[in-house]
């Protein structure tokens, strides 16, 4: 049965039909390769600083030439580096929008560091208004008790 099985996976590799995922995936690892790139040119040496960006240009540039120079099958490596290079956008979204709360979360702070402010100046010159008016009733009330 499990020799059935294997003969099933050639024939269906070899048809035509399916011939559209491989240069999908071709097209594909091609578009991961421009964006590391493209990273390269953004950051100029730094890039190589950051670990995890290297080893997203080992997996991009890897995954490629197995693809495309081995056609045996090594779709179970190119899978686990796909799987890997899925991972790495992830974080990458996550750090991006992390980052991205954070300064909205800084500049909200700050914001309500102002209105804080204000309020406090606010309730300052409330005070003073409350103590100038009771000055002025007291005022008021002498005078009405010296004119009656």
């Amino acid at each position: 049965m499990v020799e059935s099985c294997t003969s099933c996976g050639s024939y269906f590799e070899r048809r035509e039909e399916w011939k559209w995922t491989y240069w999908t995936s071709v097209a594909i690892l091609s578009l991961l390769l421009l964006n590391v790139f493209g990273l390269i040119v953004a950051f100029g040496m730094a890039f190589f600083l950051h670990p995890l960006y290297v080893l997203d240009l080992i997996v991009v540039c890897t995954a490629p030439v197995l693809e495309l120079t081995l056609h045996t099958d090594t779709a179970g490596v190119i899978i686990m580096l796909t799987l890997w290079r899925i991972v790495r956008v992830a974080h990458g979204i996550f750090e991006v929008t992390d980052e991205a709360w954070e300064k909205d979360i800084h500049r909200l702070e700050t914001q309500v560091q102002a209105v804080q402010s204000a309020c406090d100046e606010e309730q300052v010159l409330l005070q003073e208004r409350d103590q100038q008016i009771a000055e002025l009733e007291a005022r008021l009330r002498e005078l009405t008790v010296i004119e009656t």
